[in-house]
């Protein structure tokens, strides 16, 4: 299940806690949510600062995002594991194909899911 980061608590903790992981234009800030958090929800956010075009443009990558995220998320709910995400745009990907943004999520994702594996 997807939620919204909600409040600016969140993020905050977010910002304090998270891990990062990055690809190309997009980074992941990521905190698991520890044992007694778990909701069942994976909160997602989305941060493209104007830099990368205009509020069409912004808005239309984010909406891409959402969208790549969902699917990934009906296939296999194991990839986003309950808690914090926040995806930051550093540049446009408007000219990437679906499949190939489809690529650099799930890259990000399974970076985020590595070290649970390892224990």
């Amino acid at each position: 299940m997807i939620g919204a980061l909600s409040s600016r608590r969140t993020v905050e903790r977010l910002w304090a806690e998270g891990v990062r992981f990055g690809r190309g234009p997009l980074r992941l800030l990521v905190r698991p949510a520890l044992a007694h958090e778990v909701v069942g929800t994976a909160n997602i956010g989305y941060v493209i600062p104007r830099k990368v075009g205009s509020a069409v443009l912004r808005n239309r990558l984010r909406r891409r995002l959402r969208a790549i995220l969902r699917d990934i998320s009906v296939a296999d709910p194991s990839i986003l594991p309950p808690g914090d995400y926040l995806f930051r745009v550093n540049a446009s990907f408007e000219r990437w194909s679906h499949a190939e943004l489809r690529r650099v999520v799930v890259k990000l994702l399974t970076q985020v899911n590595a070290p649970a594996l390892a224990l």
